[in-house]
């Protein structure tokens, strides 16, 4: 079992230059959760008119970031609010990333835009009951990753869809579509990579997104 407190984690969060109050906006809710101000990093987000295209090369920039602090991070993106608060988070020492964040849409293969309403698996952890397992749910707005080996992972399967080229996860090979792009949003490769990876969420999440996602963010997991 792993447990690791809230204050003690180190917050990686992806902010576009044009944004900054959105940034101040953030670091006060961390200040408030008493993130020590050393533990929180901004990512100068990548613009671009295709905004999962930019969306997809900061999350690549945060996860590198993180990497080098050499410790659990988070990566957040800068429009999430507070759902519930936890001093801890307690979880098996296999989990390789814990959502911190839900989403009620999901990974539907046959689907044209391939997403669909309410399709995220959702399975019961033994002896935890406040996570659960999760299998194609999208939702990239708030991560923690303990597990280097599957950032590293994450990154190079990332980095492989940012060239618009067939790419494999686990050995499964994918040359999917987004919008009439080989490119993928980041949520959708993280969503691949759930089959084979033992991904856990919060049942009922610390945070949501705020806006025009937020009906699909601020949900529970009732299992």
């Amino acid at each position: 079992m792993m447990e690791i407190s809230f204050s003690s984690l180190h917050f990686v969060y992806l902010n576009l230059d044009q944004d900054r109050d959105k940034s101040s906006r953030l670091q006060t809710m961390l200040d408030l959760l008493d993130v020590p101000d050393s533990q929180i990093h901004r990512i100068s987000a990548s613009f671009n008119p295709q905004s999962y295209l930019g969306i997809l090369d900061s999350q690549i920039k945060a996860l590198e970031f993180g990497l080098n602090l050499h410790q659990p991070f988070v990566v957040l993106e800068d429009d999430i609010g507070l759902n519930v608060f936890r001093e801890k988070l307690t979880f098996p020492d296999y989990t390789e990333c814990l959502y911190l964040g839900l989403s009620s849409w999901g990974l539907d293969l046959s689907s044209p835009t391939l997403a669909s309403l309410n399709s995220p698996e959702s399975i019961s952890i033994p002896n935890y009951p406040e996570i659960c397992r999760v299998k194609k749910m999208f939702s990239a707005h708030s991560i923690l990753y303990p597990n280097r080996d599957y950032v590293n992972l994450l990154i190079e399967n990332l980095k492989k869809n940012l060239t618009g080229l067939p790419f494999a996860i686990s050995g499964k090979e994918y040359d999917l579509k987004y919008m009439e792009s080989k490119i993928l949003p980041c949520d959708i490769v993280m969503a691949l990579m759930q089959d084979d990876h033992f991904v856990a969420a919060l049942k009922n999440p610390l945070f949501f997104q705020e806006g025009e996602h937020e009906y699909c963010t601020k949900i529970k997991f009732n299992l």
